[in-house]
């Protein structure tokens, strides 16, 4: 079975929920339509981590703004601010064409999607989770902003950009290495950021 509904927006309160593990939203085999934006709000529990699992459409840009877990950060070697996620979005996605990451916290992002064509991060970071997919999408990250694939391997993206020098792309594992790998799409793309890995038990590839 599966549940689908059409919202305006969605706004998560990571506080309580699904056996104390914070707000779920599953759809199973159903879809949710999604017409507005994202919100993971009041993010103060670390057990409490919000989530939306199952298949997602979106209009043709959506926001996503993700609030910083509070008092979860560590600085890595670099001095950067590695997040604990505080939404975690585990989905098939489908009609969006651009996604925008907005708020100073972490997207978990465990999705396939072949419609989604850009990625903005223009604050916070960007988890990559397991069995991501993105093969058509352009990941352009603003200033001191993060892609962290926090060791998974063989991630496939069209392109990562960034004019600024303060951008990371990074592996933030104590032992796992992390693979990125670009040009899905045969584009090509300028990176003037960083690449870099916090230990180097768990190396950026």
């Amino acid at each position: 079975g599966g549940f689908s509904d059409t919202v305006a927006s969605l706004t998560f309160n990571s506080q309580g929920g699904y056996n104390d593990g914070g707000p779920r939203f599953w759809t199973g085999a159903g879809t949710l339509t999604l017409t507005g934006g994202i919100t993971a709000t009041s993010v103060d529990d670390i057990r409490a981590m919000a989530l939306f699992q199952g298949n997602l459409a979106l209009a043709s840009s959506t926001t996503v703004t993700v609030d910083k877990v509070a008092g979860t950060t560590l600085s890595g070697t670099r001095g950067d601010a590695n997040e604990q996620a505080g939404l975690a979005i585990n989905a098939n996605i489908s009609g969006g064409t651009t996604l925008v990451k907005a708020g100073l916290g972490a997207l978990q992002f465990s999705v396939v999607s072949t419609s989604l064509a850009a990625i903005n991060v223009n604050a916070g970071s960007l988890i990559v989770g397991a069995s991501a997919n993105l093969p058509n999408a352009r990941i352009t990250l603003a200033a001191n902003t993060i892609l962290d694939l926090r060791g998974q391997t063989g991630l496939a993206v069209g392109s990562v950009a960034s004019s600024a020098a303060s951008a990371v792309i990074k592996n933030f594992s104590l032992s796992t290495a992390g693979t990125l790998v670009t040009g899905a799409d045969g584009t090509d793309a300028t990176f003037a950021g960083v690449l870099v890995s916090d230990y180097t038990s768990g190396q950026l590839n």
